[in-house]
């Protein structure tokens, strides 16, 4: 067994779950926080032997993953979404990896639309900061796009990827566009208007289809082009509906 703490939030993820969980079986402890599922998820999870459920609340991604690293037994944590899988050539990769306090460990996160991998519109050049030593650091008090406080950290970067499957239809990508574009309205102190809206959201376009090499694969490139700058638009949108109460 590995001796990484993997941590999962996850509310109603069981889409994914399975194939989740089962890439990290070699760890020694996978802890998978819930809130508020109404679905399969905590059936499946129970049909792990290495994972501890734990029902909680979430007020917001970098203080909810703090609150389940709490939950670890293990100094090293490996956090993962439910939507991701760890390849196998990743796994090989980790089980060989000698841990040093003085570093931070990232991968690459190769996304998919539906099944397809897309290495394009921003998508290609994707890499998080996911293990680390909970005594050396912890995530910031952040409600969206958290991130880890690198402090004195050196980063590697592991050679094999994270499988990442977010999105399986066009009613997935407006709900996700949604969600997060309510986040970043609620807890931004910017200023929005019209011409903020149009411009933002077609430079996102002509950046994700054009510069970002969407246009080399078809529909899937123009359709997270698409979404990209639909999301854009959504957040100032919000954010100017915000100002005007």
């Amino acid at each position: 067994m590995i001796d990484i703490s993997v941590v999962i939030i996850a509310k109603n993820a069981q889409e994914h779950l399975s194939k989740c969980l089962s890439s990290v079986e070699s760890f020694s402890e996978v802890i998978l926080y819930l809130n508020d599922c109404t679905d399969k998820t905590k059936q499946i999870a129970l049909e792990f032997s290495n994972v501890k459920i734990i029902d909680g609340y979430f007020d917001g991604f970098g203080s909810t993953k703090n609150r389940a690293t709490t939950f670890t037994k293990n100094d090293w944590v490996f956090t993962l979404d439910s939507d991701e899988v760890v390849s196998k050539e990743l796994l090989e990769e980790l089980k060989d990896i000698s841990l040093s306090d003085q570093k931070i460990y990232r991968f690459h996160r190769l996304n998919h639309y539906k099944t397809k991998a897309l290495d394009c519109c921003g998508w290609d050049k994707d890499f998080v900061l996911r293990l680390y030593n909970k005594n050396k650091t912890n995530y910031y008090d952040k409600k969206v796009h958290e991130s880890l406080d690198i402090k004195n950290l050196e980063i590697f970067t592991f050679k094999n990827s994270i499988y990442h499957y977010p999105f399986k239809s066009i009613s997935e990508l407006i709900q996700k566009a949604d969600y997060y574009s309510e986040l970043f309205a609620q807890n931004s102190s910017k200023k929005s208007s019209i011409f903020k809206v149009i411009v933002h959201s077609k430079f996102m376009f002509f950046k994700s289809y054009i510069l970002k090499k969407g246009f080399l694969y078809g529909y899937e490139g123009f359709l997270i082009s698409f979404f990209n700058a639909f999301g854009s638009a959504l957040k100032y949108i919000k954010l100017m509906d915000k100002n005007e109460v």
